[in-house]
């Protein structure tokens, strides 16, 4: 199960390099990996629901998402959504006039903000994006991914959808040595 673990890097390089000293070959690791983190990481990783398929703004993603509401009380001026992406999805570039939040509740994910290096994200982390601030986020290529979004500002707060983030800068956005 180190394969679906976070901080053991040095331990799996090791017991995968007692695999290849075995016999094992890189296309037999990377499908035991993936069987491990695929276990380790149920459709539902977080205590929220993962809401309907995101079909309304699907044409901002690349790949899979879900969305689940999960304030009622527009009174409250706080609006949080949970967000899932399956393994591979994320959104396009985007901006908001307010700002945002994400807390990351389940799965591994990345986030990158236009021009800067893409910044690994885990269960626990938090995202604080300033008003204006061209972006994306989006699941590991190998893991679902969940998040809190937080609208910060809503009365003010509108997204401005930019164009789709392409395979080449998604895979190296997300390389295993991105930290």
């Amino acid at each position: 199960m180190l394969g679906a673990m976070t901080g053991v890097n040095p331990q799996l390089d090791a017991h995968i390099a007692i695999g290849k000293h075995n016999g094992l070959t890189d296309a037999q690791i990377a499908e035991i990996l993936a069987i491990a983190r695929e276990a380790a990481i149920p459709p539902q990783a977080s205590p929220f629901p993962v809401g309907q398929e995101n079909t309304a703004y699907a044409q901002y993603f690349v790949g899979k998402s879900y969305l689940a509401p999960l304030t009622k009380d527009k009174r409250l001026n706080t609006p949080v959504f949970n967000v899932t992406f399956e393994p591979g999805c994320r959104n396009n570039w985007h901006k908001h006039t307010g700002g945002q939040m994400l807390i990351v509740v389940g799965g591994v994910g990345y986030y990158q903000e236009r021009g800067q290096k893409a910044r690994r994200l885990v269960p626990g982390d938090v995202v604080e994006i300033p008003p204006d601030v061209e972006h994306w986020h989006g699941a590991a290529p190998d893991s679902r991914f969940s998040h809190l979004a937080v609208e910060c500002n809503p009365q003010t707060n509108r997204n401005t959808w930019l164009e789709a983030v392409s395979d080449a800068d998604y895979q190296a956005a997300t390389r295993p040595d991105v930290p």
